[in-house]
Order: structure tokens, then C-alpha cells, then sequence
């Protein structure tokens, strides 16, 4: 496994991240529940979800802890998440959900979730991939792959 994708157990990003994202929580269940209860696509997604052991267990262990860099850091791992989000990514009302979650997700809270990426070779991997398959255009997620080579053929900011 390459270093950059390494489980690192503490981040120096991941304090800011938490908080920020503990902070959303609310605003989150409730658009979750709105698209729940408007698409039966999405129904579907989260019976599927709790239908597979690994995807359940990350759902069970999030709703004690509410850790989400050990949540995010498992799905990443997690053996049935790529054949789940490959299942789910191209449908609309879920591509739906990810453009109003992200439309809606405050400054601080984005700015933490960079720098998580900047520090965490796994969630790169991770939005990486989802990206691929929620169909991003080519080149959107392109520049998080950039991080996962030596520092200084990185591009640099102008």
C-alpha cells in the first residue's frame, strides 16, 4: 500500500473536520429524510445499505461515535461500498442529493473537508472514486490524484 494511502489515526485536520461536520448533523438528517421520503430510489439505497454487514456496521458505529474521519476512513476500506456506490451513484435523485448536500454545506465545513484530503490519502481515494462514479467531468477530481505523487511534481499555486 502506498504511504499516501496509509491509515494515519490522527490527523492534524481531522479535530476541524469533526466539529464542523457535527455541526451539520441536523441540516443533514433532515435532507436525508426529505429524499427519503420524495424518491423510493433512495429508500431502496438505505435498505440496501443496512442490508450489508460491513455498510451496516459503519452506520451503527457512526450513530455511537459520531466519528466521521473513522467513518469515512472505513467506507474507504469497506469491502461492499464500491459495487453499492456503483449501484447508486448514476441515479438521479442520489446525484440530486450530493449536488443540494454540497450546495449546502457551509464554508468552514468544506474548508475542513480539504484539508482532510490534503492530509488523508485514503479519503482522496475515496472522493476520487466517488466522483468517477457520480460522473463528475473528467479533470473535477483529477487534482486530489496529484497529491498521491512526490511533493514537487505537485502543481503549485500561482
Amino acid at each position: 500500500m502506498p504511504a499516501s494511502q496509509v491509515r494515519r489515526e490522527t490527523s492534524s485536520a481531522a479535530p476541524a473536520f469533526t466539529e464542523a461536520v457535527r455541526r451539520c448533523e441536523v441540516r443533514a438528517h433532515d435532507l436525508a429524510i426529505r429524499y427519503t421520503e420524495r424518491h423510493p430510489v433512495i429508500q431502496q439505497y438505505g435498505r440496501d445499505w443496512m442490508s450489508r454487514p460491513d455498510l451496516k456496521k459503519l452506520n451503527d458505529d457512526y450513530a455511537a461515535d459520531h466519528d466521521p474521519v473513522r467513518f469515512l476512513r472505513g467506507l474507504a476500506q469497506a469491502p461492499s461500498f464500491p459495487e453499492f456506490a456503483a449501484k447508486y451513484a448514476r441515479e438521479p435523485a442520489v446525484r440530486a442529493f450530493v449536488k443540494d448536500a454540497l450546495a449546502g454545506a457551509p464554508k468552514d465545513l468544506l474548508a475542513a473537508a480539504a484539508d482532510m484530503l490534503v492530509e488523508d490519502g485514503l479519503l482522496r481515494g475515496l472522493v476520487s472514486d466517488a466522483g468517477r462514479e457520480l460522473g463528475l467531468p473528467k479533470g473535477f477530481t483529477d487534482g486530489l490524484r496529484d497529491y498521491e505523487k512526490e511533493p514537487e511534481s505537485r502543481p503549485r499555486a500561482q
